[in-house]
C-alpha cells in the first residue's frame, strides 16, 4: 500500500482573509490601536446615556408581573383563595360588598359603600369581584356577616362579563342553602331597555329561593334619567339606617376619609422615561378579548353633513399590521381608550397649582385594604390627568358636599352647600351649567376670589374623578375584504343643557377620535381629498369576540334594522356576503332598514349602493327612512309598511333578524314586529312573546343598542 503524504493548504477563503488583515496592518499606525478602542468606548456611552454599562429598567420587570403584585404580600394574600369565608375570615371582615360591572359603575359604588361603612361604622368591609370567588362558597358566609350585591345590566337583560358565572349559578336548581345569608341588593340599569335592571332581580330571586333574607327592599338606579348617582345615595343612606335601627350598629360623624395614598417618589430614583400612558387594564385577561395593544389610525375622514355645526361623523381605519396574533370576526367591537381633552388637564393642573410638580413621579396606594389602586404607579399627575382619570366627568353630588370641607373660606364652604344641600338644587344647577371638577373650582373662585386650591389633597381627587374607561364600538369592516384594517364609525353629536341649549357638552371619546379633522369636512367613503392630514397617530385599542353574528347557512334570510352609526356592523355584514357571492356562492335574501336625517347623512351610501348593483344584486334591499324630508319618517314605520314580508321571512323561513343603534328605537321597532308576526300567525301577546324569546336561543335575533 503506497500512502502518500501531502502538506496541509490553507482553503481559499482563509488565504483571502490572512491577505486582508496584511494589507490592513500595513495602513494603521500605532497611535490607531489606541484611538479606535477609545472611540468604541465613546459610542458606547453616547448610547447607554451616560454610563459605560447599559442601564437596567427599574421598572422591566413590570412586564412580567400582575399590576396588584406592586401593592406588597398583601394583596397576593388576598387573591390566593376563591373560598369567600376564607377571605372574609383572613380579612377579619364584617361586610362584603360583591360587584358586577362592565363599565366600572358599580365597581365605583361598591367602592364608596364599603369606604363610608369603614369610616362611619369602625368595621371593616370587603370589596369582592364576583370573578374571584366560586358562587357555592357565599353559602359558608357566617350568619354574623352582612353582604351587599352591587350589580349592573346591560344589553338586553345581560349580567356583566364578571357575574356570568354567578348568576347563572344564583339562578340554577338551588342545592345550596343560604339561610344564614343577609343581604342588601342594588342595581344599575336603564329604563329605556326592555329588561329594566333584570340582573339584579333575578340574583334577588334566587338569593331568596335559596332561603337568604333581605334586609330591606331592592334598590335601582335609572340612566334613562341620568338619575343612577341619586338613586344609589338614596339607597345607601336607606342602607345605613337599617344598619342602625335593626342591627344597633353606633353610628360616628364622619367627613372625607381618603381611600388611596399619593407617595411623591424621587425623580432619581423613578426612570423618566418609563412609557407612563400604556392603559390600565386591572382585570386578568378574558376569553373573547385580545391584548390592548398600540395601533396606528391609517385613515380619518368625516363622511356626513348636518344641519347642527359642531356634529358630524367620522370614519376611521385602524391598521393592525403590526398585530398578525390579533383576528377579528364582522360583528365584533373593538374598546378605543381615549385620552383627555388639552383644555381640561391644563386647566385642572392650573387651579390646583402644582405646575413645578405636575410631572413628579408619586406613588398610588390604597388604604384600609382597598384592594388594588384604579390608576397606575408610578405615574405623575400630569399623566393621571391626561390618560387615566377621566377629568370630563361629571361631579357627583356627594362630591362636592365632601369638596366643601376642602374650601378654605366659609364664603366658599357655603356656596357648595347651598349647591349640593338637595338633590333638585344640584338638578337645577346642572341644567345652567357644564360642571367638570375644573369648572367647579373655578366657579367657586369666580364667586369669592380670594379662595384658592392649591390645598386641595391629589388624593381626594383621585377619589372623585373615575377611572378611564375605554369606549366600545362596533366593527364597521369585514375580514373577508379588509382583514388587517378594522374601520369604525363615529359620530360626534354633542349633548345640550336643558335650560342653555347653546351650551354644549361634548363626548369625550368621539371628540378624540375626531380631532384634526378640518372644521366642517366632509366626503364619502371614496374622496381621498377630504382625508384629514393628521393621521398616523397611534390609539390603544384592544378587539371583543361579539355574539352579534351572521347566520352560518349563507342562505337564510336576514333583516337588518339600523339608524345613525347602527349601520357599522351591517357594512361589515354586506362587505362579507358580497365577497362571498362574488366567488359564486349563493346568497339568501338581505332587508336593509336604515333611518338617518336625509341623503347628506346616509352613512356609506355610495358603498352600500355599489354592491345592491354588483355582487348583491339579486338579494339586497335597501328600504330608508328620512327624518327631516319632506315625508317625515322613522325606521318604524318602513318595517311596519313591509310588515308581512317581514314577518313571513322571520317566521316561515326562519330569517335572523339584527337591531343596531338607540335603545328607544330598538325598542320601537321590536313592538312593530311583534305586531305583525301576531297578524301573520294569529298568536297572542304571550305567544308572540314567546317567539321572539325562542328566537334568542336559537341565535336568530341579535340586539346591539345603547341608551
Amino acid at each position: 500500500m503506497n500512502i502518500t503524504i501531502r502538506p496541509f493548504v490553507s482553503s481559499p477563503r482563509a488565504l483571502v482573509t490572512k491577505d486582508t488583515f496584511r494589507v490592513l496592518s500595513s495602513y494603521v499606525a500605532y497611535q490607531d490601536y489606541i484611538l479606535l478602542p477609545l472611540i468604541f468606548l465613546a459610542s458606547v456611552f453616547v448610547y447607554n446615556r451616560g454610563s459605560v454599562l447599559p442601564k437596567r429598567d427599574p421598572y422591566a420587570y413590570k412586564l412580567f408581573e400582575r399590576p396588584q403584585n406592586a401593592l406588597g404580600s398583601r394583596v397576593a394574600s388576598q387573591a390566593s383563595t376563591r373560598n369567600m369565608a376564607e377571605k372574609i375570615e383572613a380579612t377579619n371582615a364584617d361586610f362584603v360588598i360583591f360587584w358586577g360591572s362592565q363599565s366600572g359603575v358599580a365597581e365605583g359604588f361598591a367602592q364608596r359603600l364599603a369606604r363610608e361603612l369603614t369610616h362611619r361604622f369602625k368595621k371593616t368591609a370587603l370589596v369582592a369581584d364576583l370573578s374571584d370567588f366560586d358562587p357555592q362558597t357565599i353559602a359558608l358566609i357566617p350568619r354574623t356577616k352582612l353582604a351587599a350585591f352591587i350589580m349592573s345590566t346591560y344589553g338586553e337583560g345581560d349580567p356583566s362579563d364578571n357575574a356570568l358565572e354567578f348568576v347563572a349559578w344564583v339562578n340554577g336548581k338551588p342545592d345550596d342553602s343560604l339561610e344564614d345569608l343577609k343581604y342588601a341588593a342594588f342595581g344599575c340599569g336603564n329604563r329605556n331597555y326592555r329588561h329594566y335592571n333584570k340582573v339584579i332581580d333575578d340574583v334577588v330571586a334566587g338569593l331568596e329561593s335559596r332561603g337568604a333574607t333581605a334586609i330591606m327592599p331592592t334598590g335601582k338606579g335609572d340612566e334613562s334619567t341620568r338619575a343612577t348617582e341619586e338613586d344609589f345615595l338614596e339607597w345607601k343612606q336607606n342602607f345605613i339606617s337599617v344598619l342602625v335601627s335593626q342591627f344597633n350598629l353606633v353610628e360616628y360623624e364622619v367627613g372625607y376619609e381618603p381611600g388611596v395614598e399619593v407617595i411623591t417618589e424621587s425623580p432619581g430614583i423613578v426612570d423618566q422615561s418609563h412609557n407612563f400612558h400604556i392603559p390600565y387594564v386591572r382585570d386578568i385577561r378574558k376569553h373573547g378579548l385580545s391584548e390592548v395593544v398600540a395601533i396606528p389610525v391609517a385613515t380619518q375622514r368625516a363622511i356626513a353633513t348636518y344641519e347642527e355645526s359642531d356634529r358630524t361623523c367620522v370614519h376611521l381605519e385602524l391598521d393592525l399590521a403590526a398585530h398578525r396574533q390579533i383576528k377579528y370576526k364582522a360583528g365584533d367591537h373593538i374598546a378605543i381608550w381615549p385620552i383627555n381633552p388639552e383644555e381640561e388637564i391644563s386647566s385642572l393642573l392650573q387651579i390646583l397649582e402644582p405646575e413645578p410638580r405636575k410631572d413628579t413621579p408619586i406613588r398610588v396606594l390604597p388604604r384600609d385594604g382597598g384592594g388594588e389602586p384604579k390608576v397606575p404607579s408610578p405615574t405623575t399627575p400630569s399623566t393621571l390627568f391626561r390618560h387615566y382619570l377621566e377629568v370630563c366627568a361629571p361631579v357627583p353630588r356627594e362630591s362636592v358636599l365632601f369638596l366643601a370641607d376642602f374650601a378654605p373660606t366659609e364664603k366658599g364652604k357655603a356656596q357648595l352647600k347651598s349647591l349640593a344641600q338637595t338633590k333638585d338644587t344640584y338638578a337645577r344647577f346642572l341644567e345652567h351649567n357644564h360642571i367638570t371638577l375644573s369648572r367647579l373650582l373655578k366657579y367657586v373662585t369666580e364667586i369669592d376670589s380670594s379662595v384658592t386650591w392649591a390645598g386641595l389633597p391629589l388624593s381626594f381627587v383621585i377619589d372623585i374623578l373615575p377611572a378611564m374607561k375605554p369606549r366600545t364600538y362596533s366593527i364597521s369592516s369585514s375580514p373577508a375584504v379588509s382583514p388587517r384594517r378594522v374601520s369604525i364609525t363615529v359620530s360626534t353629536s354633542p349633548a345640550r343643557l336643558a335650560a342653555k341649549p347653546d351650551i354644549t357638552v361634548p363626548g369625550l371619546s368621539s371628540s378624540y377620535l375626531a380631532s384634526g379633522l378640518p372644521p366642517g369636512a366632509t366626503g364619502e367613503d371614496k374622496d381621498k381629498d377630504r382625508i384629514s392630514t393628521t393621521p398616523p397617530w397611534v390609539i390603544y385599542a384592544q378587539v371583543r369576540t361579539s355574539t352579534f353574528r351572521l347566520p352560518i347557512s349563507l342562505s337564510l334570510p336576514i333583516v337588518m334594522v339600523a339608524a345613525g352609526t347602527g349601520i357599522a356592523p351591517f357594512r361589515a355584514f354586506l362587505q362579507e356576503r358580497a365577497h362571498l357571492a362574488s366567488l359564486g356562492r349563493e346568497v339568501g335574501p338581505m332587508l336593509l332598514f336604515f333611518g338617518c336625517q336625509g341623503e347628506a347623512d346616509f352613512l356609506y351610501r355610495d358603498p352600500i349602493m355599489e354592491l345592491q348593483a354588483g355582487p348583491l344584486a339579486r338579494s339586497l334591499q335597501v328600504i330608508t327612512a328620512f327624518s327631516r324630508g319632506e315625508k317625515k319618517q322613522y325606521v318604524g314605520d318602513q318595517l311596519a309598511t313591509r310588515g308581512p314580508e317581514v314577518a313571513r321571512l322571520l317566521t316561515k323561513e326562519d330569517g335572523a333578524f339584527y337591531i343596531c343603534g338607540a335603545a328607544a328605537m330598538a325598542k320601537s321597532v321590536k313592538d312593530v314586529v311583534k305586531e305583525q308576526v301576531k297578524a301573520l300567525e294569529g298568536w297572542s301577546d304571550a305567544e308572540a312573546g314567546d317567539w321572539m324569546q325562542e328566537k334568542k336561543r336559537a341565535r336568530r335575533w341579535f340586539e346591539d343598542v345603547w341608551s
